[in-house]
């Protein structure tokens, strides 16, 4: 997907799915949630429009990760 679409547009297409991932949750048990995409998008949020932002935070927050202020 990198290859084929570029980093950021890669992100936002894994953000933006409508159903979760079995890698989004496998990282996410493994305490590894600054792995996932979303995290990424929020870390890099410049690059990012609000709804992606978005989309990234309520993943996380159903997930149950707590955001950094």
């Amino acid at each position: 997907m990198l290859e084929r679409h570029g980093a950021q547009l890669a992100f936002e297409k894994l953000v933006d799915r409508t159903s979760g991932t079995s890698g989004f949750e496998q990282m996410i048990e493994a305490g590894l949630h600054d792995m996932t995409a979303e995290w990424i998008v929020l870390e890099f949020k410049d690059i990012f429009d609000e709804r992606i932002r978005s989309l990234a935070e309520q993943r996380l927050s159903s997930a149950g990760v707590e955001m950094r202020p």
